[in-house]
C-alpha cells in the first residue's frame, strides 16, 4: 500500500512537471511586444438560436496596462480594462464610461482573466483554473478548465491557441453554448493619442 501510494505522488508531480515545462514552452514562443493591436471577430452560439451572434471590431492590449475592446459592428460599444478595473462606454465618446454590474470582486476577476488569457500569462492563473497545455510546430494550445464549482457551473473551459500571439480564444459555457473569439494581429506599432487616452492612468 505503501509503494502504490509512493508512485502514485511521484506520477503526480510528473504530471505537475509536465505541464509546468510545457507552458514554458507556450510562454517562450510567445513575442513579447508591450502593445498588441488588430481585429477580432467573436461569435457567440446559444443554443436556443439557429444561427450564431456575430460581432467585430478591433482591440489594442497594453500588457502592462489594461484592453481596450472596441465592437464596431453590428452596434458600436467599448470596454476597457485600466488599473485593473473593467469599464463600458456604449453610444461614442459623447457617453462616459461605467462599471459593468459585476460587483468589486467580479469586476477585479474579469479584468485579470481578460488581460491575462490575451496576453498568454497562464501561469498566473494556476490558482484558479487547472492548466494543459501542448505544442507543435504549427504552434500551441493551452486549455483552462475552472477549479471551483461556482465558476464551472457557467463556464465548463477554456480553450486559447496561437503562436506568436494568442490568436483563438473558445470559451465551453456548457449545454452546447460557445463564445469564439478569433484575433487578427496587426504589425507592432505605437499606441495613438486617442488610445493613450482611453488607456492612460486615471
Amino acid at each position: 500500500m505503501i509503494r502504490r501510494c509512493a508512485w502514485v505522488a511521484v506520477l503526480w508531480l510528473w504530471g505537475l512537471t509536465a505541464a509546468a515545462s510545457e507552458l514554458d514552452v507556450v510562454t517562450a514562443q510567445l513575442a513579447q511586444e508591450s502593445i498588441v493591436t488588430g481585429q477580432f471577430t467573436q461569435q457567440r452560439r446559444v443554443a436556443s438560436l439557429p444561427f450564431p451572434l456575430v460581432s467585430s471590431g478591433e482591440f489594442v492590449l497594453q500588457r502592462e496596462q489594461g484592453l481596450y475592446w472596441h465592437v464596431l459592428t453590428p452596434a458600436e460599444s467599448e470596454l476597457r480594462i485600466r488599473d485593473g478595473q473593467v469599464q463600458e462606454r456604449i453610444g461614442g465618446e459623447a457617453s462616459t464610461w461605467a462599471a459593468p454590474p459585476l460587483g468589486e470582486q467580479g469586476n477585479r476577476m474579469t479584468a485579470r482573466l481578460l488581460t491575462d488569457l490575451l496576453s498568454g500569462r497562464f501561469a498566473s492563473l494556476d490558482g484558479l483554473f487547472a492548466l494543459t497545455a501542448d505544442t507543435s510546430d504549427d504552434g500551441w494550445r493551452v486549455r483552462l478548465v475552472p477549479r471551483s464549482e461556482a465558476s464551472a457551473a457557467y463556464l465548463h473551459a477554456i480553450s486559447v491557441s496561437g503562436g506568436a500571439h494568442v490568436d483563438r480564444v473558445v470559451l465551453d459555457h456548457g449545454a452546447g453554448e460557445t463564445t469564439t473569439i478569433r484575433l487578427d494581429t496587426a504589425p507592432a506599432r505605437e499606441l495613438t493619442p486617442r488610445e493613450r487616452d482611453i488607456l492612460g492612468p486615471p
